[in-house]
């Protein structure tokens, strides 16, 4: 398939995200862009969600690492399934009971002004990281294998992306993106099993021959690995809870349902629907790496993330060409597009107060178009700065970040939740907070490595604990001088 062909499927679905958009944004409100109205059935928020969890990084990175780490991923999956039922149980009763729209509105609660603005800030900077690493995975993907070669360089490519998501996500908010998610999570499974599907038929795999497979490596056991199960099985839950439970994108959708039991409801299926979904990316892995053998291309210079794409473009035929472009392309914006939308109402809930009725009453929608248009800008700018920065496999260089920017909103959550007869000295917050980024990094590269320890996906809960202790210290100080 040509080039200018698989461009017109890009352009098509693009299209298609655009009439949805237009037909869910119409009567909408401030109140539709933030909450979605809150009358949106939980199945549906579950397969959006499922759809922003795995991202582009996960339809590519993760079945291109297999042929190096072979099933170790799942390690982190089973802990990201212990995350998600500890959100169902704690955090969400905790959002709906508040009726919050921003959840660090909860932090403006407990600890103050600057406890909301520390939390918020961590979290635009974590998912600005994240959703630019994600987005230039897929777009970078697409320039190597088909649109470098008919001129259109990245600069180009990445303005009309952002350009697209904002015209079909300014004016319906979350209310769109609860649909379109949906729609997407269901095409990155068609992708996904279409080219599982494709594999098959090309190597006339039997029964035993996926058995085979699927022996692959499971359990790292050397507690000194970086990724040791224990480590990565804890790492996952905080994970799960960090980067879900306490992540404006993702709990967004989750208050979007009717009520408490309804989210837990979501919650329950979607971490079920997680592991599924993983262990068959997994097992696309595998059946990669077996045509790789088979075929004798395993001598190929090939990065991990170029695995699939590589052969998807060259080997499998046109139908899995057509299915992993649009699995890619859905697996991608679900989750710019999402944190597009979430970024503009953490933004405007916790730094320009719009949760508070004398905060631009007359002006909302102006500001919050304004805002929306420069994250779109913002995210233009990250990703073209991720061209730069990393040959490893991505999955693993964003989840290594997740633990800088994502531990100090787990040490304040906690602390918020636990210690609640305690409260830090306010302008303490922020600065704890960057210390224990920096202190977590100490460790990461100066103490771990004169240990001969490698450090894995464990600084996170490192982190929320120095973050925590921090504050902790701080309220002993505060009560001393009470």
């Amino acid at each position: 398939m040509a080039g200018g062909s698989l461009l017109g499927l890009f352009i098509g679905y693009l299209a298609f995200l655009g009439l949805i958009g237009y037909l869910t944004g119409k009567n909408s409100s401030e109140q539709t862009f933030h909450q979605g109205g809150r009358k949106t059935a939980w199945y549906i928020i579950a397969l959006g969600m499922v759809a922003d969890s795995l991202s582009g990084v996960t339809f590519i990175s993760i079945p291109g690492n297999v042929h190096a780490q072979g099933f170790s991923y799942m390690q982190i999956v089973l802990g990201y399934f212990i995350g998600y039922q500890i959100i169902a149980a704690i955090l969400i009763p905790l959002y709906f009971r508040l009726n919050l729209t921003s959840i660090y509105e909860y932090l403006y609660q407990r600890f103050g002004f600057l406890g909301q603005k520390t939390g918020s800030a961590f979290f635009l900077i974590s998912r600005i990281i994240g959703a630019s690493g994600r987005l230039f995975l897929a777009v970078s993907v697409f320039q190597f294998f088909f649109l470098d070669a008919i001129g259109i360089p990245l600069e180009v490519t990445v303005i009309v992306l952002m350009a697209l998501m904002y015209a079909y996500t300014y004016k319906g908010g979350i209310k769109t993106l609860l649909w379109t998610d949906a729609i997407q999570a269901i095409m990155m499974m068609l992708g996904l099993f279409i080219t599982l599907y494709s594999i098959h038929d090309a190597l006339n795999l039997s029964t035993s021959d996926w058995s085979t497979m699927l022996q692959k490596s499971w359990w790292i056991t050397d507690p000194n690995q970086a990724h040791f199960w224990g480590k990565d099985i804890l790492a996952g839950a905080f994970i799960a809870l960090s980067m879900t439970g306490l992540d404006q994108t993702m709990m967004q959708k989750s208050l979007a349902c009717k009520q408490v039991k309804d989210a837990q409801k979501n919650m329950f299926w979607f971490a079920f629907l997680i592991v599924i979904v993983n262990f068959a990316f997994l097992g696309l892995g595998a059946a990669l790496s077996q045509y790789l053998s088979s075929k004798g291309l395993l001598n190929l210079d090939l990065k991990a993330d170029h695995i699939f794409p590589f052969l998807a473009f060259e080997y499998l035929g046109p139908l899995a060409m057509v299915a992993f472009t649009l699995g890619l392309i859905a697996a991608s914006l679900s989750s710019a597009d999402s944190v597009l939308t979430t970024l503009t109402t953490a933004f405007c809930m916790d730094f320009l107060d719009f949760g508070r009725p004398n905060a631009f009453p007359s002006n909302r929608p102006k500001i919050r178009t304004l805002v929306h248009l420069g994250f779109a800008f913002l995210l233009w700018l990250s990703i073209m700065a991720f061209d730069a920065l990393t040959n490893d496999s991505l999955i693993y260089v964003i989840l290594n970040l997740a633990g800088y920017t994502y531990g100090p909103l787990l040490g304040l959550f906690t602390f918020g939740l636990i210690a609640t007869k305690l409260r830090p000295i306010e302008w303490t917050i922020p600065v704890i907070a960057c210390i224990s980024v920096g202190l977590t990094w100490l460790f990461a590269y100066v103490l771990a490595p004169q240990w001969n320890y490698s450090a894995g996906f464990e600084l996170l809960p490192l982190n929320g604990c120095i973050t925590f202790l921090g504050l902790w210290i701080s309220s002993l100080f505060r009560r001393q001088y009470d």
